[in-house]
C-alpha cells in the first residue's frame, strides 16, 4: 500500500502543468485597433493550472501605454493613446501572485492600423467588347490585414473584387456610364475599420474620329459619328493614334 501510495504521489507530480498567465486566453499575443479609446480594455487577465485567488502587477511596460484596473488587477487596459504609423506593437510584462507562488509573463500587443485611403485611384474608360479588364484597387489604400469589397457601382456594371488583393476585374460587354449613374466605390476593411475610395467607370463603344483642321493654338476640330468638337491631343500611342481631351 506504501509503494502504490508512493507511485500516485509521483506520477501526479510528473504530470501537474506549471501555472500560466493569459490574457484574454490567449499565451503571448493580443491585437488591437489603434483608435481603441483610453481606458478600454485590452483584455482580461487569468491564471491556468493554479490553485486560489491570484492578484496581478505590471513589472515592465516600456513605451507606458498600459494599466491595470478591476479586482486584482485582472483588467489590462490603454492608458495611452496607439498609433500604427509610430509603432506596430507594444510589450507588457505581467507578474502574479496567489501568495504562495508568484509567476510572470510578457505579452506582446499588436497594434492594427486603421485602414487610409492613399491618394485616388484613376477615372476608367474602356471600349465596349474589349474583353475583361484588371485594376488593382489596393494601391488605393494603406494598412494591414486589408479586405476588399465593392460597395456600390454603376447600372449595367459587370464587377467582380478579389477581396484578399482588390483586383478588381470588369467586363466590357455592356455599356457604362457613371455620369449618370454614379461612381464606382471599393471598401478596404481590416479589424480597427474601413475607408473607401471611389471613381468614374465608363464603358463606350469605340469611336472614329475624323481631324477637320488644326488650330493655331495646337487644338483641332475633329468628327465622329455622333457630333463635331474641339479637342486637345494628350498622347500620341505607339499605334499613331491619339488620345483626345475635349474643349469646353
Amino acid at each position: 500500500m506504501g509503494k502504490l501510495s508512493l507511485r500516485y504521489k509521483l506520477n501526479n507530480w510528473y504530470s501537474r502543468k506549471e501555472p500560466q498567465i493569459l490574457l484574454a486566453g490567449l499565451e503571448s499575443f493580443v491585437s488591437v485597433s489603434e483608435n481603441i479609446v483610453i481606458g478600454s480594455t485590452v483584455g482580461v487577465l487569468s491564471v491556468v493550472n493554479g490553485t486560489g485567488t491570484w492578484t496581478f502587477t505590471k513589472t515592465a511596460d516600456p513605451d507606458s501605454k498600459f494599466v491595470l484596473a478591476g479586482t486584482g488587477g485582472s483588467n489590462l487596459n490603454t492608458a495611452a493613446a496607439l498609433n500604427f504609423e509610430t509603432a506596430q506593437s507594444h510589450s507588457v510584462t505581467i507578474q502574479a501572485t496567489n501568495g504562495t507562488e508568484t509567476i510572470s509573463r510578457t505579452f506582446a500587443i499588436g497594434v492594427i492600423g486603421l485602414p487610409q485611403a492613399v491618394g485616388t485611384l484613376p477615372d476608367l474608360l474602356f471600349n465596349q467588347n474589349s474583353g475583361d479588364q484588371v485594376v488593382q484597387t489596393a494601391q488605393g489604400f494603406s494598412g494591414s490585414g486589408l479586405t476588399y469589397s465593392v460597395q456600390s457601382f454603376p447600372t449595367g456594371a459587370d464587377l467582380s473584387i478579389n477581396s484578399s488583393t482588390g483586383a478588381l476585374t470588369i467586363g466590357t460587354d455592356t455599356l457604362v456610364n457613371s455620369t449618370e449613374d454614379g461612381n464606382v466605390v471599393i471598401r478596404a476593411t481590416n479589424g480597427a475599420g474601413f475607408a473607401e475610395q471611389s471613381f468614374p467607370l465608363f464603358v463606350v463603344v469605340e469611336q472614329t474620329f475624323t481631324i477637320l483642321a488644326r488650330q493655331p493654338n495646337g487644338t483641332v476640330n475633329v468628327e465622329s459619328l455622333a457630333a463635331v468638337w474641339a479637342a486637345q491631343i494628350s498622347a500620341r500611342q505607339p499605334d499613331g493614334t491619339f488620345n483626345l481631351t475635349e474643349i469646353a
